[in-house]
């Protein structure tokens, strides 16, 4: 009796030893896949989500800038955006906050291509 609850107890104690050495390894495996992750050139400057698994984003690539859209399953260029756009976002950002901003400018955008 007393060799079952000591055999018990020994591996309930492996298995807790087993699933803290798989949460330090998964904490140390995720800090290395976020150093690879990062680029530096490329940042996402906004984002609005349009739909479920659906969004717009504004995209920095060096000096470049562009409007992308995206799902669960694709990515598309929808625009590139100028100089005077991108000034007009930052306007747009600093008096009536993010989200109202990017509204104002899918809507420019919309007017262009008519």
């Amino acid at each position: 009796m007393l060799d079952g609850i000591i055999t018990a107890i020994g591996t309930f104690l492996i298995v807790v030893l087993i699933l803290c050495l798989t949460y330090v390894a998964t904490k140390a495996i995720g800090k290395g896949t976020l150093l690879h992750r990062s680029a530096s050139q490329i940042k996402i400057l906004d984002r609005v989500a349009v739909g479920q698994n659906q969004a717009l984003l504004i995209v920095a690539i060096g000096k470049r800038f562009f409007l992308i859209g995206t799902s669960s399953s694709s990515m598309s260029l929808l625009s590139e955006l100028n100089e005077e756009e991108l000034e007009y976002i930052q306007e747009q950002q600093n008096k009536e906050g993010q989200q109202e901003a990017f509204q104002q400018i899918l809507k420019k955008l919309g007017n262009r291509k008519r």
